[in-house]
Formats: structure tokens, sequence, C-alpha cells
């Protein structure tokens, strides 16, 4: 299966290789490298941006502590106090995706 990039018409994939090589014009690589070292390195940069935006809202929600050890390291915990809320929130979620079809609509409850 493909993943398109909207805008580009093209597979994703290839959006990310043709973002690797305008970063890196001299890059030269075989598939194995490409998939090891392009586009992993994109994904795992991707990743931590997601990653860090999720936090972030956790964070303001108070789910999620923030702790700074040796004033340049961040450390991130759950909130003891909000426990329950986070299980209920993930209860939520899970009951959300059982009634999700594979186009994406909510199943009406019957």
């Amino acid at each position: 299966m493909k993943f398109f990039a909207p805008s580009t018409g093209k597979p994703k994939i290839a959006v990310q290789i043709l973002s690797y090589l305008v970063e890196h014009p001299s890059a030269r690589d075989s598939v194995e490298g490409i998939v090891e070292w392009w586009l992993l390195n994109q994904q795992i940069k991707e990743i931590g941006l997601q990653v860090r935006e999720a936090l972030d809202e956790l964070v303001m929600e108070d789910l999620v502590l923030e702790h700074r050890v040796d004033g340049s390291q961040t450390l991130f915990s759950m909130n003891p106090e909000k426990r329950e809320a986070i299980v209920s929130l993930l209860q939520g979620a899970e009951e959300r995706k059982l009634l999700e079809r594979d186009d994406g609509k909510v199943r009406p409850m019957i």
C-alpha cells in the first residue's frame, strides 16, 4: 500500500527521499543505507517533534509532570494524582477505537 503526499501526488516515501537529497545533495547510498540512514533519521526527527508536542500538551493538562535535572535534561513522569483520569481517558479512547470503522467513520450505536 502506497501513502501519497497530498500536495505532490508522489508516494510519501519518494518525497522523503527527495527531501533528504535536497538537504544532502552529495548523498549516495544503497537501498539498505537509504532505509537505515536517510529515512529512519527523518522519521526519528518527525517523531521527536511529535513527542515533544504531545508532552507539552500533557504537561499543560497536568497529566504528566516535567522534572528538570542538572539544568540541562528534562525527565517526564505520570502525575500520580491524575492516574484515574488517565486510565479513564485511555479506556474512552479504546472504546472509540472499537466503534470506528475501517474508513475512519464512527459506527452508529444500536
